[in-house]
């Protein structure tokens, strides 16, 4: 995972520490579950979340490589528990629950859907990152959400859009909830103020495929 979302990796170990609960939502195939295992170390635990069969082998695989042991639970994060039809792509990043903007699907399933809330005991940190249905996520975690535990939400316009929403719910969503966050523009490798982004979106300059970290701790 050398030169992987940079700013947000440096900005991890400030967080999470030896001895703590991490979540990762829309794990992938693991990059950052082995990250967040070499930083809670033996004492802590790790609780991946992927709705992907494919994704799922590939994350199990990387586990058993890298000699670490994390639960992994086969379903999507979402605001209900149920089952919802799920697009995937040929990209393991870009599975979502809406048609990606960049990356046309190469098929739908459906798949199970759980609140974080259901499957999560408790959590010093979680890490969103589910093209588009991020507030569905934090939605369903309520009773996490309010012990504050640090967060990186993943953060593209143009997937809130796909996904029937403003751009500025997620952000607004996050400061209501008390956090405090700051822009990692992994896009462009900076530290982005929100009102920034917020005028390139006005001005219709910001590039469909921007995207960024928001890493949040309790104001």
């Amino acid at each position: 995972a050398a030169g992987f979302e940079q700013l947000t990796t440096a900005w991890l170990p400030k967080v999470v520490k030896p001895g703590m609960s991490a979540v990762d939502v829309g794990a992938a195939i693991g990059v950052f579950s082995l990250m967040l295992c070499r930083l809670v170390g033996p004492d802590g635990r790790v609780t991946a979340l992927e709705p992907s069969p494919t994704s799922i082998r590939l994350l199990e695989r990387n586990a058993l490589r890298n000699n670490v042991r994390f639960e992994v639970i086969e379903a999507a994060a979402s605001s209900e528990d149920g089952a919802r039809p799920f697009f995937l792509t040929d990209s393991s990043d870009s599975h979502a629950f809406f048609p990606h903007p960049l990356i046309a699907p190469s098929s739908q399933v459906d798949i199970r859907t759980v609140r974080l809330d259901s499957v999560v005991e408790e959590a010093d940190f979680i890490k969103i990152d589910v093209e588009g249905a991020e507030i569905d996520v934090l939605e369903g975690a309520a009773r996490l959400i309010g012990s504050r535990p640090a967060l990186v939400v993943e953060w593209v316009p143009s997937c809130q859009l796909a996904a029937g929403r403003d751009p500025g719910e997620l952000p607004a969503w996050l400061s209501r909830a008390g956090y405090r966050f700051q822009v990692f523009d992994e896009f462009n490798h900076a530290v982005t103020p929100v009102k920034e982004v917020f005028r390139a979106l006005e001005l219709g300059t910001l590039p469909p495929e921007w995207y960024a970290n928001l890493c949040c701790e309790s104001a």
